[in-house]
């Protein structure tokens, strides 16, 4: 929030010091300062004088810095968290079902379904039935303690490896279609 002041009021000046937009702003000169420093390492801003003191800056082109505090799309960190909380609860205790995943995490059954798939057609798990009991998964490759990204359509990227593993068997669609191309009519 006051990182959107301070660039809104250097944004109106032609130029401007540190002191000015301080005091127009009633803020610290400190936090001014390490503003239009974080700006000027960006290019978003130059510095108009060499001198060491008493620097008068300006606005560097059309462009404005992204403003505001961390993440601003906040979805793929969102994701990233939440295949995490599933793949450390996956690696605590080896055989997990939906209801276990599903009390640690901050989603919805359909995405830890998802996420658990994902890994059993990677070859992280393996999707396990116990009679009429739900499914549950047991890890089968524990890589290390950064969780695989899900990549959506093609498999995971694991960061523990550096690479992209992709899906290694084929999805239900594919399957039908193997199969209605293949079948054999008995009836004649």
């Amino acid at each position: 929030m006051k990182t959107k002041q301070i660039w809104q009021q250097a944004a109106q000046l032609e130029s401007f010091s540190v002191a000015q937009i301080a005091l127009l702003l009633a803020m610290h000169k400190e936090q001014v300062r390490k503003a239009i420093n974080h700006w000027l390492k960006q290019g978003y801003i130059e510095q108009v004088n060499n001198q060491k003191r008493n620097k008068i800056y300006r606005v560097a082109g059309n462009k404005s810095p992204r403003l505001g505090k961390g993440n601003h799309d906040g979805k793929k960190y969102k994701v990233r968290k939440v295949c995490q909380q599933i793949w450390n609860t996956l690696k605590i205790l080896q055989l997990v079902s939906i209801r276990d995943v599903l009390m640690v995490t901050a989603s919805g059954k359909n995405n830890v379904i998802l996420y658990l798939n994902t890994l059993e057609r990677c070859g992280y798990a393996r999707g396990i039935y116990y009679g009429n009991k739900p499914k549950k998964w047991r890890l089968l490759k524990n890589t290390g303690a950064i969780a695989p990204e899900y990549i959506i359509n093609v498999g995971v990227f694991d960061k523990n490896l550096n690479q992209l593993i992709e899906y290694n068997r084929p999805t239900k669609s594919q399957n039908k279609a193997v199969n209605t191309n293949n079948t054999i009519s008995l009836q004649q």
